[in-house]
């Protein structure tokens, strides 16, 4: 019964952060100048996406572009979320090659469907 009622807190809690989150975002919108309030936007977005799934990522970018559809933080924001999409459970790695400690070389790939 304990660790029930601690998962209910804890969703609660996690409810209400997203809910400050996002007041503190709008917030910002109405009271930071513009520029100030767009990069505010654009960096609170990039480290929010460490935690989000990409779908999740997918919709703030959205959002931000409806925003700031001319932000020149608009190509690294991108990035960020190309490079998640890339990582992201379910897709392929992207190959890498290691020197093993006989000096020999190997590479991911070698190991794909084993």
């Amino acid at each position: 019964m304990y660790y029930g009622e601690l998962m209910n807190a804890n969703l609660e809690i996690s409810d209400q952060h997203k809910k400050n989150d996002s007041e503190e975002v709008a917030l910002s919108y109405k009271s930071m100048p513009p520029k100030s309030a767009e990069l505010y936007g654009a960096s609170h977005l990039y480290s929010k996406m460490r935690g989000q799934t990409v779908a999740e990522s997918e919709v703030s970018m959205s959002e931000f572009k409806c925003r700031y559809h001319n932000s020149n933080y608009l190509p690294w924001l991108e990035e960020k979320l190309a490079m998640k999409k890339k990582v992201s459970a379910g897709s392929t790695a992207p190959d890498f090659t290691i020197n093993t400690t006989d000096g020999k070389f190997m590479k991911l790939s070698d190991f794909r469907e084993k």
